[in-house]
């Protein structure tokens, strides 16, 4: 009986002596300032013509100038009558490459220009840094943890054409 409490005693010592690992995300740098411009194309507005009663895909254009690698997270704000949607709303656009395509679309609704509902509906774009020491493997995963330290952000409105 003795011997069962020294191990525990020296498994308890042992866990919490030992020093902390690194994560596979990185270690993430919370000074905003160092977080590179991201360009949008359109940069106020986005634009979905009708009919609204047909499928239909379009995109936008996250473009950045630096040679970094940048995350981004594409949300949307909407009225529950507009059936908006985005293929592949998180990624990252690598250091070689400086554009990514942001795919948006809606599903068939009904769209009637006196709903003032419809101009609530918005996109958020929200990106920053890839930390340098990030396991390649798990950037997917980690999207969620970077975005909870900080990042930047930009709004796009959405607009319809009937």
């Amino acid at each position: 009986m003795v011997k069962l409490y020294i191990i525990i005693a020296f498994i308890i010592v042992s866990i919490s002596t030992s020093s902390p690992k690194p994560t596979k995300c990185g270690t993430i740098d919370d000074d905003k300032s160092k977080i590179p411009n991201l360009l949008m194309e359109p940069s106020k507005y986005f634009v979905f013509n009708g009919p609204f009663d047909k499928l239909s895909m379009d995109y936008f254009i996250l473009r950045h100038p630096e040679f970094q690698r940048i995350a981004y997270n594409v949300t949307l704000k909407q009225s529950k009558d507009s059936k908006i949607f985005l293929r592949d709303p998180n990624g990252i656009i690598e250091e070689n490459a400086t554009e990514k395509l942001v795919h948006i679309g809606f599903e068939p609704f009904n769209y009637t220009e006196n709903n003032k509902e419809f101009s609530k509906d918005k996109i958020r774009i929200q990106w920053m840094n890839v930390p340098k020491d990030a396991s390649p493997d798990s950037i997917e995963s980690c999207l969620d943890t970077w975005f909870l330290v900080g990042a930047e952000r930009h709004t796009l409105k959405i607009k319809y054409n009937s």
